[in-house]
């Protein structure tokens, strides 16, 4: 025990002479702050202008490694951004998938530039996050049937099923759906899995006939039509533009 602390102690000691060495400060505790609020309130704007002037300062040293210590630096940002989702009511869940997500995705890139250019987008990601719970609540029934839908989107949903859960008949369920959603149960089912899907084209090379599979679309061509008729892209499309941004 005694070891370990004299060694936390060492390495304390080492960052402290580099960070002298380099004359560098961290970023004041009040910028932190003015971002935590900004993520908060779902301002993406004024997070992104805040997000900037931290990083128009050196980042900290957390690794001897260049690209280990920046991809540290963002692992320890994606840790402040679930913390501001969890704290405006964010289901805990898909905070930390959120958070899982962003940091296996950290791991896998190469280049420095887009390292740094991916805090952004994981920003962006969990102010999404934010907007989404901040949306106008439906009825009981249709909050329900919507989390049930999220929660089976590798699967064949059926309306009666749905109906079943939520405990309403179907042509009721159906009806009221469309009212409050403004789309039909199939189309939020199917633009609902389009957008799953989205992450699995921009952060993974898992194929279009596998992906069509893994969310349960009868086929690819039906997975290709949704996918364009919500989106404006056919699945390769998208990619390609990944591929192209470096995403």
């Amino acid at each position: 025990m005694a070891s370990n602390k004299q060694e936390i102690m060492n390495q304390y000691k080492t960052v402290k002479q580099y960070y002298s060495d380099h004359s560098y400060l961290h970023p004041s505790y009040l910028l932190e702050v003015q971002l935590l609020n900004a993520i908060e309130s779902a301002n993406e704007d004024k997070a992104k202008g805040v997000l900037d002037k931290i990083n128009s300062l050196d980042r900290a040293f957390l690794a001897k490694n260049q690209k280990r210590s920046i991809k540290n630096s963002l692992i320890c940002s994606c840790t402040l951004f679930t913390r501001a989702a969890l704290k405006t009511g964010v289901n805990a869940e898909n905070a930390f998938h959120l958070s899982d997500a962003c940091i296996q995705k950290i791991e896998t890139l190469n280049e420095v530039q887009a390292i740094h250019l991916f805090e952004y987008d994981m920003l962006s990601a969990f102010i999404n996050l934010i907007k989404d719970h901040k949306k106008v609540l439906y009825s009981k029934a249709i909050e329900s049937s919507i989390e049930y839908i999220q929660n089976n989107i590798f699967t064949q949903i059926h309306l009666n099923e749905l109906a079943d859960h939520v405990f309403l008949s179907p042509n009721y369920l159906s009806s009221k759906f469309k009212n409050e959603v403004g789309i039909s149960i199939s189309d939020f089912i199917n633009k609902t899995k389009v957008e799953e899907s989205k992450y699995m084209l921009q952060h993974t090379n898992t194929s279009i006939a596998d992906i069509t599979f893994l969310f349960n679309f009868c086929n690819q061509s039906y997975y290709t039509k949704q996918f364009k008729k919500h989106t404006g892209l056919s699945p390769r499309e998208y990619r390609e533009l990944r591929d192209k941004d470096n995403f």
